[in-house]
């Protein structure tokens, strides 16, 4: 099921990286409107398997101040942790990391690869 639905196995677990569908406007930590239905599907999933605990890991472009990019990285993965609270996950259950400009996808060398960069990862915790 895990990889029916994208989930790649990585050091830290299942990961399910959410650059392709749930990219965040600059300098923005909101969750676009027109994918939260595809998170609230995925919680879904998740529960029906008994899935329950996540790492919500988020990332930001390397533009501007690394504290201000860590802080942003945290409210991105905040605001996609709150989608799974509010369709029945346990807040102890989820853990919230804000990874800044750390770890980008791709060079931050063009607009199109910083938009990648600004992105969410749902890793699975066994």
């Amino acid at each position: 099921m895990l990889q029916k639905e994208g989930f790649v196995q990585t050091d830290e677990g299942w990961t399910l990286g959410l650059p392709e569908r749930l990219l965040f406007e600059f300098d923005k930590s909101e969750v676009n409107p027109a994918h939260q239905q595809e998170i609230i599907r995925l919680a879904n999933q998740l529960n029906k398997y008994g899935l329950h605990k996540l790492k919500v890991v988020g990332y930001t472009d390397n533009i501007g101040n690394r504290d201000y990019n860590l802080k942003l990285s945290q409210a991105r993965a905040q605001s996609v942790a709150a989608i799974f609270i509010n369709n029945s996950f346990t807040p102890n259950h989820i853990q919230i990391i804000g990874r800044g400009s750390n770890q980008p996808l791709l060079p931050n060398t063009t607009e199109e690869n910083r938009a990648a960069n600004r992105r969410v990862a749902i890793v699975i915790v066994p």
